[in-house]
């Protein structure tokens, strides 16, 4: 039996035109979300960013560069007495922006990927310490199961 040719599947969404697609061109790479993770979780120097991620000094530099040029870094200057002047990578308002994305992954990974007792990081309210989750919410401010999530896609859509 022969198949048929069929015409290739596309999504609704060209790629040029798909904000997630371009949110994966700025920061797809690892080191960048590791960087943006490290900074997140208040690492903001040179050195104690390599040292977190175990990245090389050259990458790091370029990744830093390209997340500041792009506005998810800013630098601050910092200078401990007797030493140099130097930079801290602080996050920027479109970096704490990434927070609930960041926990959402965090609690997709601690789901699917771990399979350890505890969890190595748990997000909590400051005002009565209980468990953080991420989840859809409606205007009505309803939590909405996935299985009743649907996209729709503009007019400008392929």
């Amino acid at each position: 039996m022969t198949e048929t040719s069929r015409a290739v599947q596309r999504s609704p969404v060209a790629p040029v035109d798909c904000n997630l697609a371009r949110a994966f061109e700025v920061i797809g790479d690892k080191w960048s979300l590791m960087i943006l993770r490290s900074v997140l979780y208040g690492v903001v120097r040179f050195d104690d960013i390599q040292a977190d991620i175990g990245v090389t000094k050259s990458v790091l530099s370029s990744r830093l560069k390209r997340l500041c040029d792009a506005g998810f870094l800013q630098k601050e200057g910092y200078k401990i007495k007797g030493e140099r002047a130097r930079i801290e990578y602080v996050a920027s308002p479109m970096t704490h922006a990434l927070t609930i994305p960041f926990i959402a992954l965090t609690q997709w990974a601690d789901h699917w990927l771990d399979e350890r007792e505890g969890k190595p990081v748990r997000f909590r309210e400051r005002r009565d310490n209980s468990d953080l989750r991420v989840a859809l919410v409606n205007d009505d401010k309803r939590v909405v199961d996935l299985r009743d999530v649907f996209p729709e896609f503009s007019q400008t859509s392929r």
